[in-house]
């Protein structure tokens, strides 16, 4: 599953040692973006480590419920308008502007 936020973009998926364990893998491409969802809404989640064989870089671990819990918290944050706006005042106008492919690409146009 991915997850595009203010905070950045986070991939989220269930390896075996994940259904093991009760937990989920949450991957970002960088290391401030997992940070930034770690400090939010996942406080314990296992450390931040990199992982040079995967596509997205760095990756952390947390519990299922504690992700479930930090999509709902991000859900019933929200308190803006526009999330374009919303993500280049958090990101930066350099790196929302390197991300309109994917918005063109998420909204069709």
């Amino acid at each position: 599953m991915w997850m595009v936020t203010p905070l950045g973009a986070f991939s989220i998926r269930c390896t075996p040692d994940d259904l093991v364990k009760g937990t989920l893998t949450v991957e970002s491409k960088t290391r401030s973006d997992l940070e930034a969802l770690v400090a939010a809404v996942l406080p314990s989640a296992c450390p931040i480590v990199e992982v040079i064989t995967r596509p997205r870089g760095y990756m952390t671990r947390c519990g299922r419920g504690e992700v479930a819990l930090a999509l709902a918290t991000l859900a019933l944050d929200l308190d803006y308008d526009d999330f374009l706006e919303e993500f280049a005042d958090q990101q930066g106008s350099d790196r929302a502007e390197l991300s309109e492919p994917l918005w063109q690409a998420i909204s069709g146009h």
